[in-house]
């Protein structure tokens, strides 16, 4: 990322120290707001770009609410092949953080949706494009999205990518540690002394459920387990709690031995396993215990609670929103990578292996 260097600064009426005293931070943290460095949280570089934008603060020769008082359009598109976005657990939470992210100019918003069928796609993004964007955002992922991130940059609008890394196609994206995340988890399954561990997965066409999926097998070989098609169910080609309350339903029935431990890397699938195990009267964590991956708000609140990997969703947005403010001003000249770290959450659905009868 290209900074801002603060040696061409010109101060015409509002101060620096205007601009920090109205967001209640010290003018240093002004200064690393504006050159875009780190150490500073999200929270309050939103209120800097906030309170630059009321005050009308002019930095490296030209009055930044000017520029940010335009108001800008920005496509948001979001993959209906996941769910609804009213009732998804995972993308609201981004969508509400990438508003936070945005707060820092004046914008409005078209919002659109894309499903699995790649003319209708197709046809979404030209007529965004011909709304003539500022920037846009996508959330999510479907199996189009290379083609249609590719129309987009060449169509010069400012992109970022949520949950999805396009990097390698010179693309800004936010993503999560995904792979490091599912890796910590298993190998706490396996610490406690889980050999046998199933893993309920969505899509693998969804780049970051294949790349949880990688870290539940690289956990796997590191412990000498070997890895079987059989220790694998995936569900195609949703990923909500009804695929994981059936899917557990069919492993249990098949399975000989069944597994101690279900690794789900989306916590809807694990939800669903836990109603599926109750339901069969297989408690939990005494006889098969049960993680999940992203820590939504229902994870805490089912019995027994849900260990699982906590993601930060609203940063991840937040996080978007900024970047693709720094694209829009031309701040952000090479495209970059952001990846979120994850945290374990330890709760009561994990536990030792079950020692035999």
């Amino acid at each position: 990322m290209q900074d801002m260097r603060m040696a061409s600064v010109k101060i015409a009426g509002v101060k620096m120290a205007d601009v920090a005293a109205a967001a209640g931070v010290s003018p240093a943290t002004v200064s690393k707001v504006l050159n875009h460095r780190d150490g500073v949280s999200v929270d309050t570089r939103s209120r800097v770009l906030a309170a630059v934008n009321k005050l009308g603060y002019e930095h490296k020769g030209r009055i930044l609410s000017k520029e940010y008082s335009v108001q800008k359009t920005i496509g948001i598109i979001f993959a209906r092949i996941i769910g609804d976005l009213a009732a998804d657990h995972f993308y609201g939470a981004v969508i509400s953080g990438l508003e936070e992210g945005l707060s820092g100019c004046k914008h409005n918003v078209i919002f659109r949706s894309v499903s699995g069928d790649a003319a209708e796609n197709r046809q979404i993004i030209q007529e965004l494009l011909r709304a003539k964007l500022d920037g846009m955002v996508f959330v999510g992922y479907t199996a189009d999205d290379v083609e249609l991130a590719r129309t987009v940059k060449e169509a010069g609008v400012p992109l970022v990518m949520i949950d999805n890394d396009m990097l390698d196609r010179e693309i800004d994206c936010v993503v999560n540690n995904n792979l490091t995340g599912a890796r910590a988890m298993v190998r706490e399954m396996i610490r406690l002394g889980h050999r046998r561990i199933h893993c309920l997965n969505g899509p693998m066409s969804h780049g970051s459920l294949r790349e949880r999926f990688e870290g539940y097998r690289q956990a796997l070989e590191e412990a000498g387990i070997r890895f079987t098609g059989n220790m694998l169910t995936v569900c195609e080609p949703r990923y909500s709690f009804a695929e994981g309350y059936e899917a557990t339903k069919r492993i249990l029935a098949n399975a000989d031995p069944r597994p101690t431990a279900i690794f789900a890397p989306t916590d809807a699938l694990a939800i669903g396993s836990v109603r599926a195990l109750s339901e069969l009267k297989i408690a939990i964590p005494d006889e098969i215990s049960v993680a999940g991956f992203d820590d939504i708000e229902t994870a805490a609140h089912i019995t027994p609670a849900l260990t699982t990997v906590r993601v930060f969703r609203r940063e991840m947005g937040t996080m978007a929103g900024l970047r693709l403010l720094q694209l829009m001003d031309g701040v952000a000249t090479r495209p970059a990578k952001t990846v979120m770290s994850v945290e374990i959450i330890m709760r009561q659905s994990l536990g030792p292996v079950p020692h035999p009868k």
